[in-house]
């Protein structure tokens, strides 16, 4: 606490992580009522951050000079990874499974590493309009083989079975109503 009050740099800090988090928290939500409870859960998620890391160097100042400068940075570095992980992991779980919040869908499944589920848009770009065709594909090919004889600008490998996608739903066609101007 006195650090803060005789620091406004690390008052600064602190504020910025604080409301960094509470607003990248609530950046998915539409509603006011959700994006502010969302908020604030994304600041409690700053507030342990902040309390970690002022914990860690504590905890290492106190054993200052005992280990060799490079090895107390090391030993520092290792554990605010572990400890600043456990937290993220802790907390994208915890508002995931949350029935109330139900945040941070995305951030959840992409660090699962699921194979399958892919989605991508194709284009169909002309003079008077763009289609955006979104596709999806269920299942990836597991199973490749390796092209002897294509031709240099062909892809080297293909999946030994078809692989079945769908549109996930009806194209976007963008209609052009007028030529863009030259720059």
């Amino acid at each position: 606490r006195a650090v803060l009050a005789r620091s406004p740099s690390t008052t600064a800090l602190v504020l910025f992580i604080v409301i960094g988090f509470g607003i990248f928290a609530g950046s998915e939500r539409a509603g006011a009522a959700e994006t502010w409870k969302c908020r604030a859960v994304g600041g409690i998620h700053g507030i342990l951050h902040v309390a970690a890391a002022v914990w860690l160097l504590s905890l290492f100042a106190r054993f200052a000079g005992s280990p060799p400068v490079i090895v107390s940075i090391a030993l520092l570095l290792v554990s605010s990874a572990l400890i600043g992980g456990t937290i993220v992991g802790l907390y994208l779980i915890i508002t995931h499974k949350t029935p109330f919040l139900r945040m941070h869908t995305q951030e959840v499944f992409v660090s699962q590493s699921i194979p399958d589920y892919k989605n991508f848009l194709r284009m169909h770009v002309t003079e008077k309009r763009v289609t955006i065709y979104p596709i999806g594909i269920p299942r990836v090919s597991r199973n490749w083989r390796f092209v002897k004889d294509g031709s240099p600008d062909a892809p080297w490998f293909e999946p030994k079975e078809p692989i079945d996608w769908k549109l996930i739903e009806e194209p976007t066609v963008l209609e052009v109503n007028q030529a863009p101007s030259p720059i």
